[in-house]
């Protein structure tokens, strides 16, 4: 069953990260294949995983460290 725009989006961080399991995988697969909107969205989630994995983290400064903390 083809997987719907919607459905396609909501699996997609699953996608990238290698989390689908084979029949979920094909499907998704599939609907890249035959969605250009889709394909277009995947490939800028790629590069925004890729963009932000080469990204050193910035300094925080520790009151602000420790507020995030403390409302964590």
């Amino acid at each position: 069953m083809m997987l719907s725009c919607q459905e396609f989006t909501e699996h997609t961080s699953d996608y990238i990260d290698g989390e689908l399991g084979w029949a979920d995988w094909a499907n998704f697969r599939a609907h890249l294949l035959m969605c250009p909107m889709c394909k277009e969205y995947i490939e800028q989630m790629n590069l925004a995983k890729h963009l932000l994995s080469n990204t050193p983290p910035s300094d925080v400064e520790p009151d602000v460290k420790d507020e995030l903390m403390r409302r964590f």
